[in-house]
């Protein structure tokens, strides 16, 4: 004899909330929903039938770099189009009087790659703004740990940011704006600093030495480790 199984639907993007209301309402009930943050399930209303489960990473693929040159540089990681704010990034290093690493694809939109080409482009001099192409895992290990904090200005509502945990992993805190998921996967002060404006950006790249390296590693690997959200998937299956 058949039996039903469990099946849980996790979404990391926008959430059609009919879509699953629709779901909700068939006879079997035996389909669970997850959203990757829950600012993204209050976006769409689903908080009463859609749990939280936040994106992971094995740790142990990242180094922890307890501490960093004095003169280490920050690092924008991630595609570089207008939403991902790379612009203000660089606005705000500069204004830092520091240094940027940027490492991600140019996207290969018409619109996208206008914004590379008149915006981004002509300030990568190869000294303060270095573009270091696209990263693959053990690059960005490679770098992340080097930097001493990643940016994070985001112009939209990112639903969860990985490259955020990314960082953390190994031991280097973000800066990132007010927006999406960042007010749950920064936890102030431990794992990095959360701003609103390019003002406050510029302010927290002076301030970000305070936070403790090995204690944002350590932070960030009690919720964001395969191993604790493995966990959480297994006891949703068990309820």
């Amino acid at each position: 004899m058949n039996k039903p199984f469990a099946k849980i639907m996790s979404y990391q993007r926008e959430i059609t909330a009919s879509n699953v209301r629709r779901s909700l309402s068939l006879p079997h009930k035996n389909l669970y929903f997850t959203g990757c943050s829950q600012d993204l399930i209050d976006r769409a209303g689903l908080k009463d039938c859609c749990s939280t489960v936040y994106n992971m990473l094995d740790f142990a693929d990242y180094t922890l770099n307890p501490a960093v040159a004095p003169d280490a540089p920050f690092m924008f990681l991630g595609r570089i189009e207008r939403v991902k704010g790379l612009h203000t990034a660089i606005k705000a290093v500069l204004a830092a009087g520091r240094k940027l690493w940027i490492g991600g694809n140019i996207s290969g939109l018409a619109e996208e790659r206008l914004y590379y080409d008149q915006e981004i482009q002509p300030l990568i001099d190869g000294e303060r703004i270095v573009y270091l192409g696209t990263l693959n895992d053990q690059q960005k290990d490679y770098y992340l740990q080097r930097a001493r904090a990643l940016l994070f200005a985001i112009e939209w509502n990112e639903p969860f940011g990985i490259v955020m945990i990314e960082s953390m992993a190994c031991g280097t805190p973000v800066i990132g704006f007010r927006k999406g998921s960042v007010t749950e996967v920064i936890d102030p002060g431990k794992t990095g600093l959360i701003v609103d404006s390019l003002d406050e950006m510029v302010a927290a790249i002076g301030a970000i030495d305070g936070i403790d390296r090995t204690g944002c590693r350590k932070q960030a690997e009690a919720r964001y480790d395969t191993r604790v959200v493995a966990k959480q998937y297994l006891e949703l299956i068990r309820e």
